[in-house]
Formats: structure tokens, sequence, C-alpha cells
């Protein structure tokens, strides 16, 4: 590199840093300098290299002959290998004569090497010059982006975080109904355009389009090629229906929802506007309220709200507290404190594979059958770790009852508590035959270990009483002091093989596959996500067209995806309704004992954090009257329900409490 480029590029990185001016580009020129220097360097070494080795090597030939002329082609070569004298510094007084080196190839070659040295040292210093110009231009270039993203953060922090404000705004963004851009989650289906020629009944017109793209018939494939589809069994049942696309889908909820108005005479609340819609969608969704950056569009108005809801639910900006907080929920919900091994479970990791699976592009139904199958260690330092065995260890007593109680609770709405000892009486009853029917697919569940060294879930043979492991049934006793048998089986006649290896039959797939292709599965996740959302379940009436049916076949059949469900009930009148005084809805007050119509928005329930709180809370209810008592029972707490706990109850780990649907006892 020429001389002149240090002073230069360092007077310009100077400006850079000092001044206003932009950083130019100087990477093709440095490196073409570089470049430049190096092969001069490299081509003016190998050159005298090569002469000095070929005049060596003459020298080696002829010194026998004539050792004079061998010196002096020694000199010769080393006058062209080296720079010419006047290269040289010049000493005042003596010539090259003087200077002894004529006859001394040695100190030319040191001399030579001694140049190529400074010349060597010449490009480092350049180089290290021109290195931290750039570095400089570069930091520049940075805090001109961060400065420009600061100053922009207000109207991108009001879309997503992929910048969507303005499409927002504009509604182009990717909404329910409309297809995104791009594909969506990694492979998550796309949302339909056109509008349906369904219904919520999941009846199709022959040659319309269904969610996947694709005709309604069962048959068409989803990649329009001939091969079959490849459906997961527990969506094997489901898979034939068409599906409608989610403004249909709303539009049915909201039609089943103004039959039930209309039915009891009663005239709904006023809608609410979008900036308190968003308080509520934010807290439904990913369980916080929208912060000030957010509201920025809600304060305008005129909001596209399927738009956002999609973004809170399926966005990278969202998605991950999407999944975080419905998630523990969902723990919650399978984890309580009547479970007999609760204390032995961690909850953490149980909430961050259930959040895991949220996340990803399976539904509910592939959750659960995960759930029921899970074999492997309960604690992380266990090499065969798996989360999902922390369901079924929690409910461990030795026998599967507590877990056969849970899962027909929990998955399919049954009462099971009092059908292990009667038939329920209820309707629809469980009968005791199909709650121990249900149990002997529990049976060849084992969990060994202990603390100490962790717990295990693993499947074994299960021999039954009477020691044939080709016919193993299970004895309950029935209310009339009846000793009965029964094997795997359900109420709808459904038959298994009696065998209770596991190389024969699989007691516990087969059960997971059995709980969620079962009508009951959606319509029980239906009930529980509506609670969660607005208080009660959405439960059924004779006016509304079986609306919680209906919706639980649409959920079925779209693959029992979490996110759609409640992009549905967000979106529906219900979820839109204002709260107004009790008095004047008389008729919808489900803690009275009505049924639920969802006209108008009910007070949140009351919660309290201990069996302390919720009994100070009860006994403040009744201190006020019957007034207490029924505001009490609707979820208002008493304004003087929150007594101190007592030492030894105030650091309990208890999940609230909900008077109104008596959980957590």
């Amino acid at each position: 590199m020429s001389k002149k480029f240090p002073p230069r590029i360092m007077r310009i990185g100077l400006e850079e840093v000092l001044g206003d001016r932009q950083p130019p580009d100087l990477s093709a020129r440095i490196l073409a300098s570089l470049e430049q220097a190096d092969g001069r360097s490299a081509r003016q070494k190998d050159a005298g290299d090569r002469a000095i080795l070929d005049a060596t090597a003459t020298l080696a030939s002829r010194e026998s002959d004539d050792p004079s002329a061998a010196s002096k082609q020694v000199s010769a070569v080393h006058a062209d290998a080296t720079p010419a004298s006047d290269a040289l510094p010049h000493i005042e007084g003596r010539g090259v004569e003087d200077r002894g080196v004529e006859d001394r190839p040695g100190k030319r070659v040191a001399l030579a090497s001694q140049g190529r040295a400074k010349s060597s040292t010449l490009d480092w210093v350049t180089l290290t010059w021109s290195s931290l110009a750039l570095v400089a231009a570069v930091c520049l270039s940075l805090a001109s982006i961060i400065a420009i993203t600061i100053a922009m953060r207000p109207s991108e922090m009001a879309g997503t975080a992929s910048g969507e404000g303005d499409a927002l705004r504009e509604s182009t963004a990717p909404r329910i109904g409309a297809i995104p851009v791009g594909p969506v989650d990694g492979g998550r289906r796309p949302l339909l355009v056109e509008e349906p020629t369904t219904g919520i009944d999941g009846e199709q017109v022959a040659g319309s389009p269904t969610r996947n793209g694709t005709s309604g018939d069962p048959e068409s494939p989803t990649n329009g090629t001939s091969e079959p589809r490849n459906v997961p069994d527990w969506q094997e049942p489901w898979h034939g229906l068409a599906v409608p696309n989610d403004p249909q889908i709303v539009r049915g909820i909201n039609q089943g929802l103004q039959n039930r108005w209309v039915s009891a005479n009663v005239e709904p609340s006023t809608g609410i506007d979008d900036v308190a819609w968003a308080e509520r969608a934010f807290v439904a969704l990913i369980g916080r309220r929208p912060d000030a950056y957010e509201l920025v569009d809600f304060e305008v108005g005129n909001v596209d709200r399927a738009a956002w809801v999609y973004s809170l639910t399926q966005s990278p900006k969202y998605r991950p507290q999407f999944a975080r907080t419905w998630a523990a929920r969902i723990s919650r919900h399978l984890l309580n404190r009547k479970s007999p091994s609760h204390r032995l479970v961690a909850p953490e990791a149980f909430q961050a594979f259930l959040a895991e699976r949220l996340s990803g592009t399976e539904g509910i139904g592939y959750l659960v059958e995960e759930l029921l199958t899970a074999e492997g260690g309960l604690a992380p330092s266990q090499d065969d770790f798996n989360p999902a065995v922390s369901y079924l260890v929690a409910l461990d007593d030795g026998k599967g009852v507590a877990a056969t109680q849970s899962i027909l609770e929990k998955f399919w709405g049954e009462q099971a508590r009092c059908a292990a000892c009667h038939d329920y009486q209820g309707t629809p009853g469980l009968s005791q035959e199909e709650f121990w029917s249900t149990n002997s697919h529990l049976r060849q569940m084992v969990v060994e270990g202990n603390q100490e060294s962790g717990l295990r879930l693993s499947s074994a043979d299960f021999l039954g009483d009477l020691g044939d492991p080709e016919h193993v049934a299970v004895f309950y006793e029935t209310p009339a002091r009846e000793l009965v048998a029964t094997y795997p089986r359900f109420a709808d006649g459904a038959e298994f093989p009696e065998s209770g290896r596991l190389s024969h039959f699989d007691r516990r797939r087969a059960l997971g596959r059995r709980i969620v292709t079962d009508m009951r599965f959606p319509e029980t996740w239906v009930d529980w996500t509506w609670a969660q959302v607005l208080q009660y379940p959405l439960g059924t009436t004779e006016q509304d067209g079986d609306l919680r049916r209906q919706l639980a076949l649409a959920f079925a059949a779209d693959g029992f995806h979490l996110d759609h469900l409640l992009g549905w009930i967000v979106l529906s009148d219900a979820f839109n309704r204002s709260e107004a005084p009790a008095s004047q809805y008389a008729a919808d007050s489900p803690w009275r004992g009505t049924p639920a119509l969802f006209s108008h928005r009910y007070a949140p329930r009351a919660t309290f954090s201990s069996v302390n709180r919720a009994l100070a809370g009860l006994e403040s209810a009744y201190d006020e009257g019957l007034a207490g008592i029924l505001a009490f029972r609707s979820g208002q707490a008493p304004s003087n329900a929150n007594a101190p706990n007592p030492n030894g109850l105030a650091n309990v780990d208890q999940e609230a409490i909900d008077w109104r649907l008596l959980e957590g006892w």
C-alpha cells in the first residue's frame, strides 16, 4: 500500500467520528491496496530468492575452475536482487566500494531482508489504521440504526412484533378468515379467504373449499396428489368433517346466543368499545393487560379485532406469552390439590412441557393422548426424563382410582366421584361398570423408584388377582354387595382384548385413543375453555339449537387447536357484552341457579390465596346478610374479607379457591 493512504484514512476516520460526515465504504479500497502491496512484496521476495539460489548453484559448479569469476557473478546477482544504490542510505564521503559489501553476499542478503521487514512493518501499520477506521464506521452505522428504531418504537408496538401497526390500521394484516402471507408458524393450517358454503354443523357443499384448501370430500388429499392423507389415530373420527371458516363459526355462535336471549326474553347489554375489548382480550389470551404502546391503535378506534386476535395467538411476539399463560391454566386444571401425589411433581417442568406443546402445531387431542400414554422419569436428573408423566404420577394411588376419576371428569365432563361406588343418578349418568372398565385400562401402569432415586412411570404386564394373564379382570363391589368382574370396555359396547400382557394389548394406548375420539372430549374442552374466558361454561339449552355440540364439532374437525377455539370465543357477542347491575338481569344470574345466557358481562369471580382467606370471606358474607351471601356467590368478595393469614398459613402453596364453582377443594 502507498505511504499516502494512512494519513488520508486516519483523516477520514476522524471526520466520521468527530463530525457529521457519513462514513464511506472503504472496504473495497482497503482490500485492493492490501492485495496490491502483498502481491508486490511477494513478487520481489520470490525474484530475489530465486536469483540467489541460481547464483549459489552456479558458484558451486565453477568455484574449482575460476574462483574470481564466481565471486563476480555473485556480486552481479546481488546487485540485481537488491535495491539500486541510490535507493540505499547514502553515507557522506563513502562510496559503494568503501562499504565493503560487493564481495560479501551475506551482507547484501541481510540488507535486502531488512528492507523487506521495514516494508512489512509499514503494511501492518496501514492495516491497523484501516481496521480502526472500518470499526468506527460500523459503530456509527449501528448507532444510526438504533436511533431510528427507538424513534419508530411507538408505531411498531401498536402493532405486532413484525411491524404490523400500519397493516392492522389498514385491515391488511393476517386475520381470522384471511390467508396470511407466507407460512404460518411452521406449517399451521392457513385460514380461508372465501366465505364458506357450510354451516357451523359442518355440512359442506360439494366443491367448496375447506380450511386446508381442499374440497369437502374426505378422500380428497391435502397436497393435490392421489396419496391418502396421513391422519393421526386421535384425529381419525373427525378428519372427514368439513370445517367452516372462522367468520362462519363466530356467526353460528352469535346466532345460538341470540336464540337464548329471545327465548328468555332478555335484552343483551350494550357492546364495549375497542379499548375495553383490548383489556379483556389481552387478559384472556396472554394473561396481562396491554401497555401504553399497544393501546395506541385501540384509542383511535375502528380496530380490526380479528387481526389482533390472530396476532395475540399466532405472531412470534405474543405466541410464547399465550403458550405460557394457558399452560399454567391447564396445569392448575390437571394438577390440583386433590391429587394423591401432588407434592412429588414439579409443576414448573410440567408447565414448560405444556407450553412447548401449545406452541407447536398439534392440538389438545395429541397432548392428552401423550399424557395418558407417557413413560419415563419424573426428575430432570434422570436419563429418560419425560415431564409428560407428571399427570399420571401425581394421581397414582396404586390402583388407578384417582387417575380414572380425573380422566373421566377432566376429559369427559363426567361426575366420576360418585360412580366409583354406585351409578350416578344425574343426566347423563355414568355407570359404575363404565368407571371400573375405564380403570382396567390403567392397571398396566407401574410407578417405580422413590424420591431419592427418582420416580419412573412405565408399563408392565397385568396379571390380576386370579393369575391368568390371558383373561385379566378388575373386580368391584356393587351397592348390593355383589362382586363383579369387568374388562376393558366402554358404555357404547366397544370391547377390547381381555389379555393383560403388554405385548398382546396395550391398554393405556387404547384408553388414550378412546378418550380423544369420544364426542364428550371436545364438548368438555369447549365448556372448560368458555368458562375460563367468560366465568361459566357454555352448557346447552333447548333454545340454542345445541350450540355447544356444534361448536365442539367445529373444534374437533379443526384439530383441537386451543388458540382457534379461543379466537372464536373472544370474537363472539358474549365476550363483547358490557357489565350491568344484577337486578336488571334476574333471568340471567347463573349463581342463582338460572342457565347462563351470557347476555351481559358477569362479575369476575372472587378467589382467595388460602383456605383461611376463603373462610374469612364466607364469614364476612354471612355478617352482611342475604345480600352479602348472594353477592359472594356471584363472585364478589366482601369488603372486609382480606384479613391477614395467621402464622403457618400465610405461605401455604395453594391454588386460588373459587367458591362459585367449588374449585380448589
